[in-house]
């Protein structure tokens, strides 16, 4: 502090000079408290923002599936779409010949619209698909984008125990460490309870020469302000996130056996079309492409044979793609990344 001296009898005021250097000691080990608060507020916000990730980590990763999906939907209509042109090149030509009717013309012209119409739509499906991955990983609208792979690549994590998914899982994290606060704040509102330390030393100059040191030792009590407040507050939070802890922890027990369970499922529905044997179904298309070719059955045969293949097809892919979000959604309830 500097301010003027006025001293009776002199002419003009002097100059006072206070300079002061002091130490506050919570002796409750309120520093301590202080820091362990802000250590758990920052894990906190770093399980938070982890939880975040990992929510747009799993929605671009279901898009990319579906956009799997979309491509061999996409393939599949153009192979049915060929194999429609050539049975309506083929009913032409036997209806010039003598050897079809106008109706199984019509049927063939019928069936190729129904397969364009197809092509169409499941380009749709895949422009949707790929729309929604480009924005989840953050490209510019209309950028080139091009999926690979196939939908049995993605695989379930490595097993191991609930305890290990428990620790992996920022949610679980996040609350821990906001419990971890509340309890800090426990302990700061005890701690302010107890007096606190001051020490220090302090010069004092006046403008007659005169310098004076002299130490400051000073003890605050905490008489009518006890902290009272803050610590019950911090007791009732304390209390509903051990509530909320206990309740995230059993949902995420249930999620993982529910998601493991559906996984089994999912996967055994996929694998049971090997069981069916596609290339059978296949081959006995091409024969009897063949024998419509050279007259020995008719259009409705063949496209019969077509829809049993297109049906097969279409429904393997549709149970792949519900196996592999049931793979990301296990992988999410376990808490891995990737």
């Amino acid at each position: 502090a500097v301010g003027p001296q006025i001293t009776e009898g002199e002419d003009s005021p002097g100059v006072r000079v206070n300079v002061a250097l002091t130490q506050t000691i919570d002796l409750g080990g309120g520093s301590s408290a202080r820091v362990a608060a802000a250590r758990a507020g920052i894990e906190q916000a770093t399980a938070e923002a982890e939880a975040s990730t990992r929510d747009v980590e799993r929605a671009a990763s279901k898009a990319y599936a579906r956009a799997l999906w979309a491509e061999n939907r996409v393939g599949l209509a153009k192979e049915i779409e060929a194999l429609a042109q050539e049975n309506a090149k083929t009913a032409a030509r036997r209806k010039q010949a003598g050897d079809a009717t106008l109706l199984e013309l019509n049927a063939a012209n019928g069936a190729l619209a129904r397969a364009r119409s197809e092509v169409k739509a499941r380009e749709a499906d895949r422009a949707r698909a790929l729309g929604e991955l480009r924005f989840l990983l953050g490209l510019e609208p209309g950028a080139r984008i091009e999926v690979r792979g196939n939908l049995s690549d993605i695989k379930p994590p490595a097993t191991g125990t609930a305890g290990d998914w428990l620790k992996r899982r920022p949610e679980i994290r996040a609350l821990e460490a906001e419990l971890a606060v509340a309890r800090a704040e426990e302990d700061l509102a005890d701690a302010l309870a107890w007096p606190s330390l001051t020490f220090g030393a302090q010069y004092e100059f006046e403008e007659r020469r005169v310098h004076t040191i002299q130490g400051v030792l000073g003890l605050t009590l905490p008489i009518f302000e006890r902290s009272q407040g803050l610590g019950a507050e911090a007791a009732a939070r304390a209390r509903r996130i051990e509530a909320q802890l206990e309740q995230k922890r059993a949902e995420v027990r249930n999620e993982l056996a529910t998601s493991t369970e559906v996984l089994t499922h999912e996967r055994a529905a996929a694998d049971a079309f090997a069981e069916v044997g596609r290339e059978a179904l296949k081959e006995n298309l091409e024969l009897g492409k063949k024998a419509f070719q050279a007259g020995e059955i008719g259009l409705p045969e063949l496209l019969s044979l077509q829809r049993e293949l297109v049906a097969t097809q279409s429904e393997q892919t549709d149970r792949e793609l519900s196996a592999a979000f049931a793979v990301l959604d296990l992988r999410y309830a376990a808490g891995v990344s990737r």
